[in-house]
C-alpha cells in the first residue's frame, strides 16, 4: 500500500483541520476567497470529515483575485508558520503549495473562460457552480463551496457516493473533467511562450557565471563598492574568498587607499592575494593581509571552513562539510588601535561574514559613534538572524548618524514593497537591482527579516528581497 492511500490517524486529521482553519483566517484578513474542491469537498459532503486516505488538500482560488495579491498571500502564509514548498506563477498553471503540520495544501488557480468554465491546464469545472457558491458547514466552520456541491462532485468523480480507495486519477476522476486535448496543447504552447523570458534569463545567468564568474557580484563589487569608496580612505575588507572587492577598490581609487584584508581561512587568503597583487603592482600600493577572524571578541574562537563552498565559511553559519578550526579573533576597535589608524580617517568596511555581521556591528557601535566618516557595505543574511537582533543593530547605527545609501535586491529586480512605495531602480543586472534613497525604516525591515516575493525565475519566489546594503555616516 503506497503512502497516498494510507489511512491517516485522528491526530493527523486534526492537524489538517487546524491548517485549513489557519488558511481560512489568512484569506479572510486579505479579503480573498478560496473554495473547497476535489477531495476535501468530497470529504465534507460524503464523510463530513476529511477522507482518511486522501492526504493532500486542493483548494480552488480565482486567478484574477489572487495573482495580483500573490506576494501578500505568500508573506501572510509564511508569517503564520506555513512552509512555501513551491510556486507556479503562470496563468492557467498558477499554484501555491504549502505545508505546516504535515499536510500539503495546494492553492490551485482557476481561470475564467469566456463562456461556461473555470479551468486550469488540464481540468475544467462548470462556471455557474462557482457563481452560485454557498458556504457549507465543515468540521465546525463555514467554507465556500461550489453549489450545488453534489453536482460539482458528479462532474469531478461521476459516481461519488461510493468510497473508492485509489491513488490513480484514471480510476476515480470523471473523464468529462479533463480539458479537450487540443485546448490543453494550446495552453501549453502559450505557457512556453510566456515562460521563455524566465528560461532565457536563467540561461543567461548560468552562462555569465561560467564565462565571467566575477560578474556575478557586479552590482555589489562594482557600483556599490565604488559608491562607498573615496581616495585616501581606509578600506577594511572583512571576509573574502577571492579578493575581488579589494582588487576593485585599488582600481577605483587609483591605488590611493590604505587596504587591509582580514580573512580567517588561509586558503581564501592566499587565493585573494594572487588576485590583489596584480593590481597592487600596477598601482604601486601595498595591502596588509591578516589571517584572523573579526568578531566581538579578542580571543581564539571557533571558525568553520568549507572546502567545497569557501565563500560560505564563517563563525555563525556552519556549512554541512565544515571543518572546525580555532582562529585568533579581533574586534574592529582593537584592529584600528593596533594598526594606529586614526578615528578621523574615512573608514570603508566591507562585511561578508555569513551572519556574523550582527555581533561585529553591535560591538562596534560605540566606536562608530566617535568616527565622523564611516561607510559599511554588507551582505545581509535574514534567515540567520535571531528575532529582531539585526533590526536593533541597524536602528542603533541609524540613531548615531548612519543613513541608507544603496540597497541591492535579491532574486527579483522590483520587489512589490519597493514598487508599492514608488521606488525605481537606478541599475539592474540579471535578476537584481540597485535602489537609492530608500527610507531608513524600510531598510530596517527588509534587511532584518525574511520577506517573500514572487519571482519570474525558478523557484519563482524568494524569501530574501534584499541581498546587501550600503550605509554611510558623514560629518556634516
Amino acid at each position: 500500500m503506497n503512502d497516498k492511500t494510507k489511512l491517516r490517524t485522528g491526530a493527523e486529521l486534526n492537524d489538517k483541520r487546524k491548517d485549513l482553519e489557519d488558511i481560512a483566517s489568512i484569506f479572510e484578513v486579505l479579503n480573498l476567497r478560496f473554495f473547497l474542491i476535489d477531495g476535501v469537498l468530497l470529504g465534507a459532503i460524503r464523510e463530513e470529515n476529511f477522507i482518511k486516505w486522501d492526504w493532500d488538500v486542493e483548494l480552488a482560488i480565482f486567478e484574477e483575485e489572487v495573482m495580483p495579491n500573490a506576494t501578500k498571500l505568500l508573506n501572510a502564509l509564511f508569517d503564520s508558520g506555513f512552509e512555501i514548498l513551491n510556486v507556479n506563477p503562470f496563468s492557467s498553471f498558477f499554484k501555491i503549495n504549502i505545508k505546516k503540520r504535515g499536510t500539503k495544501f495546494s492553492l490551485v488557480g482557476l481561470k475564467k473562460s469566456r463562456n461556461k468554465w473555470r479551468y486550469r491546464s488540464h481540468f475544467r469545472y462548470p462556471l455557474y457552480l462557482f457563481d452560485n457558491a454557498k458556504h457549507v458547514k465543515f468540521l465546525g466552520k463555514n467554507y465556500l463551496a461550489p453549489f450545488p456541491a453534489e453536482e460539482m462532485l458528479t462532474c469531478i468523480y461521476g459516481q461519488w457516493e461510493a468510497p473508492l480507495r485509489s491513488s490513480k486519477q484514471s480510476e476515480y476522476l470523471n473523464r468529462s473533467l479533463y480539458m479537450p486535448k487540443f485546448l490543453t496543447l494550446l495552453i501549453k504552447i502559450k505557457h512556453i511562450i510566456v515562460e521563455f523570458d524566465s528560461y532565457f534569463l536563467r540561461l543567461k545567468m548560468g552562462i555569465t557565471s561560467k564565462v565571467f564568474p566575477e560578474r556575478r557580484e557586479y552590482l555589489f563589487s562594482n557600483i556599490m563598492l565604488k559608491k562607498a569608496l573615496s581616495e585616501d580612505c581606509v578600506f577594511l575588507e572583512i571576509g573574502s574568498s577571492d579578493g575581488l572587492e579589494m582588487s576593485n577598490a585599488i582600481e577605483f581609487t587609483n591605488g590611493k587607499l590604505s587596504g587591509y584584508l582580514i580573512e580567517p581561512s588561509i586558503e581564501n587568503l592566499e587565493k585573494s592575494k594572487k588576485r590583489i597583487e596584480k593590481k597592487s603592482r600596477k598601482y604601486n600600493v601595498s595591502v596588509c593581509y591578516i589571517n584572523k577572524v573579526v568578531s566581538s571578541s579578542n580571543e581564539n574562537i571557533d571558525y568553520y571552513f568549507s572546502s567545497t563552498s569557501t565563500n560560505l565559511s564563517g563563525i555563525s553559519a556552519i556549512p554541512k562539510d565544515a571543518e572546525k578550526r580555532q582562529i585568533k579573533s579581533t574586534t574592529i576597535k582593537e584592529f584600528l588601535s593596533k594598526e594606529n589608524i586614526s578615528l578621523e580617517r574615512n573608514l570603508v568596511i566591507k562585511l561578508d561574514v555569513e551572519g556574523a555581521e550582527v555581533e561585529i556591528l553591535k560591538s562596534s557601535i560605540d566606536l562608530f559613534s566617535q568616527m565622523p566618516n564611516v561607510s559599511i557595505l554588507l551582505e545581509v543574511h535574514q534567515s540567520l538572524y535571531k528575532g529582531d537582533e539585526m533590526k536593533e543593530v541597524l536602528g542603533n547605527l541609524f540613531s548615531i548618524g548612519f543613513n541608507a545609501s544603496i540597497v541591492e535586491t535579491a532574486w527579483v529586480k522590483s520587489p512589490d514593497m519597493f514598487v508599492d512605495s514608488g521606488y525605481k531602480p537606478i541599475a539592474t543586472y540579471n535578476n537584481k537591482s540597485l535602489y537609492d534613497s530608500i527610507d531608513n525604516n524600510m531598510v530596517l525591515t527588509c534587511s532584518s527579516k525574511e520577506i517573500l516575493n514572487m519571482a519570474n525565475i525558478t523557484p519563482f519566489f524568494t524569501k530574501k528581497i534584499v541581498r546587501s546594503i550600503l550605509i554611510k555616516k558623514r560629518n556634516k
